[in-house]
């Protein structure tokens, strides 16, 4: 993500947040995985040893994952910024 892009996404999540619409609206059902399952959960779903995050496009391995999130059928990962999982949040609940 170039710098210009991740300066805008920073300032609309940021006033998101302090307008107070990062609050989702329904219910949210989280499965979590310990994070000594990761290797173990990564490996059953078949994923690449790296894929891109869902959110920003960088690489994503098993020692920066933050997150699994299926889309359209497949299951996609999130990288461990702290603003991609706050994007992915508030993606998933527009």
């Amino acid at each position: 993500m170039d710098n210009s892009r991740s300066s805008e996404t920073l300032a609309y999540s940021l006033n998101l947040f302090l307008k107070g619409e990062h609050m989702p609206k329904p219910t949210v059902t989280i499965h979590a995985v310990h994070e000594r399952n990761i290797e173990k959960y990564w490996d059953s779903l078949k994923l690449p040893d790296s894929q891109p995050c869902y959110v920003c496009k960088e690489p994503v391995t098993k020692k920066n994952v933050a997150a699994f999130v299926p889309v359209d059928g497949k299951v996609e990962v999130v990288c461990d910024k702290p603003l991609c999982f706050f994007n992915l949040h508030y993606m998933k609940h527009k």
